[in-house]
């Protein structure tokens, strides 16, 4: 458990190979290739650089995925036994893509919490096909969730403007010297501190390349209470599921009830 948590807190980022099923796998690719290649033309526009940013409330198979035992093993083995569930997407980049920003995933920059060693908010990467670096495989800089680093500098504005690609010259789509690429295989799984700066190569195959990527907070219920409160923008509790499976989730997602003040949201870390 300490060889791992170290790791996660040093690095930023731990893969674990062969996590799980298959079977399983091949077949929330099947479904998740339909959601991706079936987007209209006004939803593409939007991600030119994700590719696609779909919720998996679209579909009960992914609670599959959010309460998977051998991902919660996982968590127990880095040392975190009761993770909350926040949100998750079906981020698919389809043939001659361009490449992701570099990005960080937490919102509380601001906050004193951001600069503590232990991760308040992880995102969870399940790729859907063996990936590397001629299909879009993630790149991130190791150690970056805990230092500022050259590549904070260039983020000057939010997610939403980086994901139209309309400047491919931007700082932000480059690659630069401290980075490692993070392939994978089918069956692996990649978890990777929030603040960690992170971002994907562009698919040069002719193939349609998926990641379902997760995120949850590893000690929701000793966070402080602001943020508690804070994060609720970012939980994503699905509407159209059946009870049963709303049952399930019931027990892995984040619930805050207190009148604490929410912070402002803020993505972009100046220092």
């Amino acid at each position: 458990m300490y060889k791992l948590k170290k790791q996660l807190i040093e690095n930023g980022f731990i893969k674990f190979q062969n996590l799980i099923d298959k079977k399983l796998l091949k077949k929330i690719n099947e479904l998740s290739s339909s959601f991706v290649l079936n987007q209209n033309i006004k939803e593409k526009k939007k991600q030119i650089s994700t590719g696609s940013m779909i919720s998996v409330e679209i579909d009960e198979i992914f609670l599959k995925l959010i309460v998977h035992k051998e991902l919660m093993k996982a968590f127990k083995k880095i040392g975190y036994s009761n993770p909350k569930w926040s949100s998750g997407y079906i981020i698919g980049k389809v043939k001659n893509l361009v490449p992701l920003y570099w990005h960080t995933d937490w919102w509380a920059w601001d906050d004193p919490i951001s600069f503590v060693p232990d991760p308040t908010m992880i995102f969870v990467m399940f790729y859907l096909t063996d990936t590397y670096k001629e299909n879009g495989c993630l790149r991130v800089i190791p150690g970056s969730h805990l230092k500022y680093n050259k590549v904070h500098k260039s983020i000057k504005k939010h997610h939403s403007h980086y994901r139209l690609y309309k400047n491919p010259k931007d700082p932000v789509f480059q690659s630069v010297s401290d980075e490692i690429d993070v392939p994978s295989s089918l069956g692996d799984v990649i978890i990777g501190d929030g603040r960690l700066l992170h971002a994907a190569h562009p698919n040069l195959s002719n193939d349609t390349r998926i990641v379902i990527t997760l995120w949850y907070y590893l000690n929701f219920d000793k966070l402080p209470d602001h943020i508690k409160a804070s994060s609720q923008n970012h939980h994503k509790w699905p509407k159209n599921w059946t009870e049963k499976s709303k049952k399930i989730l019931k027990n892995y997602f984040p619930q805050y009830s207190g009148d604490s003040k929410k912070i402002k949201w803020n993505r972009i870390r100046s220092s």
